[in-house]
């Protein structure tokens, strides 16, 4: 296994965890009387991920509270609740991290592991196979290629909805099942018709949704521009909310009137496992559809939604 990267394709990747001892910093915090030399760099690229629409966690062998109280005490509260879902104790990471992807609705594929030590990678690459992996020194690269992306998320839409979905995943634990949860969650879909009003949003659902994205066609701006100028197609945009908070734009359907066939239908993950396809799809009538590759839920004909308003 070749574990020194020295290129990725950080444009495919929606998330980043990081080691922290000798990797996000330069030390072991746990070593008596050992001391913390932050990087710089590491907690700018941190915060300049986020404004790239790219998340970060920690798979960290230390105790919680101790780095928690690092960040607070060396005032990077900031930048300590950029860190979605962090995984630090002193249990082996390669079932973390795999609990870390699980909990963030991510594929393998879409998330990197910084780290120092060779054997905690090759365990992370054991729990989940299809993750990327690589030794610090790959960070510099992926400073290099942050310049070139261009797609940009300065109001931090993206952490927002995570943030959201880290809450609702402290909550849903007090419930028996997911589907008393949903229940009480108050679901509501509003579908939009005026799309070029969010059409960043929807040509970056275009291009980086998969697990819900039953078409996988992907479009730069101007072939969606042309596909909602189209009179033959009934497109929307659909935006969610709950008790626990506002999602945004998550999905995008564009629907042949002609031959009552969808040309388009995705989501986004961040409300996966909420039944949004399911209820949408029922909302349509259940028009024809040539699903596309793997994706995370059936449709199932005929099967109603009833908990969302």
């Amino acid at each position: 296994m070749n574990l020194v990267m020295k290129k990725i394709k950080l444009h495919k990747i929606k998330l980043i965890i990081w080691d922290l001892d000798d990797t996000f910093w330069n030390g072991t915090l746990s070593e008596y009387n050992s001391t913390i030399i932050l990087n710089q760099k590491n907690i700018e690229l941190v915060e300049n991920l986020v404004d790239y629409g790219i998340m970060n966690s920690i798979c960290s062998k230390n105790d919680y509270e101790s780095v928690k109280k690092e960040f607070q005490t060396k005032n990077l509260g900031k930048t300590w609740e950029y860190f979605l879902f962090p995984s630090i104790n002193y249990e082996s990471k390669g079932a973390r991290i795999k609990d870390i992807i699980l909990k963030m609705q991510l594929r393998e594929e879409n998330v990197l592991f910084i780290d120092d030590n060779k054997i905690n990678l090759e365990e992370a690459k054991h729990f989940c196979p299809n993750l990327i992996i690589a030794m610090p020194d790959i960070i510099n690269e992926i400073s290099k290629q942050l310049l070139t992306l261009k797609t940009h998320d300065f109001e931090h839409k993206r952490l927002k909805r995570y943030k959201i979905l880290e809450n609702k995943t402290f909550y849903k634990k007090k419930f028996n099942s997911n589907e008393e949860f949903l229940i009480q969650s108050n679901i509501s879909v509003e579908f939009k018709q005026n799309c070029i009003e969010q059409i960043d949003r929807i040509v970056d659902l275009f291009n980086r949704t998969n697990q819900l994205n039953y078409t996988k066609v992907r479009l730069d701006k101007n072939d969606v521009i042309n596909i909602l100028k189209n009179t033959n197609l009934e497109n929307k945009y659909i935006c969610v909310k709950d008790k626990y908070g506002d999602y945004g734009v998550c999905g995008f359907y564009s629907l042949n009137k002609n031959n009552n066939q969808l040309l388009h239908f995705m989501f986004s993950c961040s409300i996966l496992g909420m039944g949004i396809e399911q209820y949408v799809y029922q909302y349509l009538k259940f028009p024809k559809l040539d699903v596309v590759g793997n994706v995370s839920v059936k449709l199932e004909k005929y099967n109603k939604t009833t908990y969302i308003n």
